[in-house]
């Protein structure tokens, strides 16, 4: 049995292999190896596609939205399951006052690439701070939007004492900053390669600190996301509708959603993924 993940090029090696020995191939799609076949001619990615999936026994799809793009890429649905990846919900586990934070706090953790949607979220930025003027962000992470990022935070007069640039920080300080945050956001777009995220692991992170999330309607993120029930979703590429979204979630006193999003990250626990995963791999 081989489990492949990205149709492109680890699946590829492996329908290429399956074409001379026989063994059960499962196939998980990941948003970025599709997004290259998409990028290809139809004339050369789709029979490209195809070839992959015809020899693969089991397809796996980590969101709705890449299914659908993989249904758009093959010209037919295949026959496929949805399974993002799992959390650790125990390292994220947050003990009563362990989160006690003296100023409302928003948290972002991705590249600065423009998919993540990073602009948006600084103007939206300049708005919850009249709102919620003890409103802090904290941006963790770096890449080839830097430089701009910082340039429009200075544009907007949001200086560090309300935009924190924290560059790259290893695991253990993000999932510190994770627990003593009081809102983590998500506002992922379409970029202007038509290209998005797959399902960010932060947004399940958060939901296991039981944190109020508010990410983008876009991708896989509706799959978990629930607006006004365990998070909220805000229309993606739009400041407004995003500062209003974070506004509402920064004045969220109430257990109800935090409890819910702590139940739903409990069915991505991982011991609960490779349990329904496994099933993909028997023989």
């Amino acid at each position: 049995m081989v489990n492949s993940h990205w149709i492109i090029f680890q699946g590829l090696a492996a329908a290429i292999a399956r074409t001379f020995v026989r063994f059960r191939h499962v196939l998980q799609i990941h948003a970025a190896g599709l997004y290259l076949l998409l990028r290809l001619p139809r004339w050369i990615g789709r029979p490209l596609a195809r070839f992959i999936v015809r020899r693969t026994d089991h397809v796996v799809c980590v969101s709705r939205y890449v299914l659908a793009r993989t249904t758009e890429l093959l010209g037919y649905e295949p026959e496929a399951s949805i399974s993002c990846m799992g959390v650790d919900t125990e390292l994220f586990t947050v003990t009563p006052g362990e989160d006690e934070v003296a100023d409302p706090r928003i948290l972002f953790v991705g590249r600065m690439v423009e998919k993540k949607g990073v602009e948006f979220l600084l103007r939206a930025m300049k708005r919850v701070h009249e709102d919620v003027p003890s409103a802090r962000l904290a941006i963790v992470g770096s890449g080839e939007l830097e430089d701009e990022l910082h340039a429009l935070a200075d544009a907007l007069e949001l200086g560090p004492d309300v935009v924190e640039f924290c560059g790259s920080l290893p695991h253990e300080e993000v999932v510190g900053r994770l627990r003593t945050t009081s809102v983590v956001t998500v506002p992922s777009i379409v970029d202007s390669h038509g290209e998005t995220e797959g399902m960010p692991t932060v947004i399940l992170e958060a939901m296991a600190a039981g944190k109020r999330v508010v990410a983008s309607d876009v991708n896989g993120t509706p799959d978990l996301v629930r607006d006004g029930e365990n998070g909220w979703l805000a229309r993606p590429g739009d400041p407004d509708h995003l500062a209003e979204q974070l506004i509402q979630a920064l004045r969220d006193t109430g257990d109800t959603i935090p409890r819910a999003a702590r139940e739903t990250a409990s069915d991505y626990d991982w011991t609960q993924v490779c349990e329904r995963y496994a099933a993909f791999l028997e023989l």
